[in-house]
């Protein structure tokens, strides 16, 4: 029985690992933390009884990859997936409205929610119409990346209104990012392989049970039950390679891991460049990674008497925060979190406490009812660096998922998996690297290598 020794238990982590555990091989995972999900998480405090996620996830009805491997371990019905996309808009002054796809076929489902979508008059929803027309029948080409979205934007008749109320909230939330400083090709991609390619596609999917308990949990009992070890507090100092290359050692604060046939890195881009810092092997494809960084993305948890929102989530508007999601009712309370995309910025400028006062008061603008006094619990969560940030021309730098050197392999979602940096990115990186190891072993076995 081949051996492979995985690094991380992220989801790229994790997916590596289920699909090489299919195919018979004898897998280990090193974790530097006492759980696994890397950014994907739920966690407990001693003020409040029940788990909370570090931050809502919003699965895509296309991420494929991702539905693949819920359904292999047993829990994609604990997802709540729309029956089709609607999105609500909520407005100072209790204004709303809603975007929602029809049953039409694509992309004409989503067009003619443009086209019921109160909020632009008719000249910007022809615009829009003529932009996604444009997506619609576009092949992905380089050039794409070496512009910025809102210049693509700009070039094709999107005004300042469209702008800020439709597309830079969709940048935001897809790509962790502003419009003006993310790649076009990354919003291309968004756009025509979600939105653009049907109503189940283009749907959102809530995950109501927790990311843990949804996303993790059960690819743990999954792999525990095919004889995977995980081995939590492990933290990777270095990753040698000898002198020949031809041996691999990972030096962890409790001990050396050595004898393995395979080696797979599923760590962040910011985690693995340090640790080959010390090898004489020159990672060509590795070292561009050198200057990329990522974003925050806040996350502010609140529990309240009343329910804001009879929808389980909604876009604000003209506030800081970008979304409310409403989770479960615990105590008499209902757990509300706001979310802030590519937050960096705004946490430089007070403190975490600060913060989190000012977006609660800014909800009085939006619910004239909303009494902050009344919440009884706050806490706001960061997750620095939650994904990489993709602007012009940073695709060309991102390394394939797969092989970079003799037997030592790389996963995540920040590598080039033909998706921007996601959950579904992740996952996919992970059966891509699975898939090329068993593809060598395959022609090991037949004499070719």
């Amino acid at each position: 029985m081949k051996t492979v020794l995985v690094l991380g238990s992220g989801l790229a982590g994790l997916t590596t690992a289920v699909h090489l555990s299919e195919k018979g091989f004898k897998v280990t995972i090193l974790e530097k933390r006492p759980f696994a999900g890397g950014r994907t998480y739920s966690f407990t405090r001693d003020f409040w009884p029940e788990k909370i996620d570090n931050g809502p996830h919003v699965m895509l009805g296309c991420y494929s990859a991702l539905l693949e491997l819920l359904d292999l371990v047993g829990s994609v019905h604990l997802l709540d997936p729309q029956l089709k996309m609607n999105i609500k808009y909520l407005f100072p002054g209790a204004k709303s409205t809603s975007l929602s796809a029809s049953g039409l076929p694509a992309p004409f489902h989503f067009l003619s929610g443009l086209v019921r979508f109160s909020a632009f008059n008719w000249r910007q929803k022809w615009n829009l119409a003529k932009a996604f027309f444009i997506i619609a029948f576009m092949s992905e080409h380089d050039s794409l990346d070496e512009l910025t979205a809102i210049e693509w934007l700009n070039k094709n008749s999107q005004d300042e209104h469209s702008v800020q109320l439709f597309w830079r909230p969709m940048v935001l939330a897809t790509l962790n990012e502003e419009p003006e400083n993310v790649s076009f090709l990354q919003l291309f991609r968004v756009l025509k392989l979600g939105f653009l390619k049907g109503k189940n596609a283009s749907r959102m999917i809530l995950i109501p049970r927790g990311l843990t308990e949804t996303l993790i949990e059960p690819v743990i009992h999954w792999l525990e039950k095919r004889s995977c070890r995980l081995l939590y507090n492990h933290r990777v100092h270095e990753i040698k390679f000898d002198e020949g290359c031809n041996k691999i050692t990972v030096e962890t604060n409790k001990g050396l891991f050595k004898e393995f046939d395979y080696w797979v890195s599923a760590l962040p881009f910011n985690q693995i460049r340090p640790l080959l810092n010390n090898s004489k092997i020159k990672f060509k494809n590795v070292l561009k990674i050198e200057n990329f960084f990522g974003n925050a993305i806040l996350n502010l948890h609140f529990w309240y008497p009343e329910r804001l929102i009879s929808e389980s989530f909604a876009s604000l508007h003209e506030v800081q925060s970008q979304w409310l999601f409403v989770n479960q009712r615990c105590q008499n309370l209902i757990h509300h979190t706001l979310v802030i995309s590519s937050a960096d910025q705004l946490l430089e400028q007070q403190s975490k406490d600060q913060l989190s006062r000012i977006l609660l008061e800014e909800l009085k603008l939006i619910f004239s009812e909303f009494d902050p006094d009344k919440i009884k619990k706050y806490y706001l969560v960061v997750e620095n660096n939650a994904t990489l940030v993709c602007s012009p021309n940073v695709e060309k730098l991102r390394p394939k998922p797969g092989e970079i050197f003799d037997r030592f392999y790389i996963a995540g979602d920040w590598t080039q998996t033909g998706l921007p940096p996601t959950m579904e990115s992740a996952v996919r990186s992970g059966k891509m690297v699975a898939e090329d190891i068993e593809k060598r072993l395959y022609a090991n076995l037949q004499g070719i290598v």
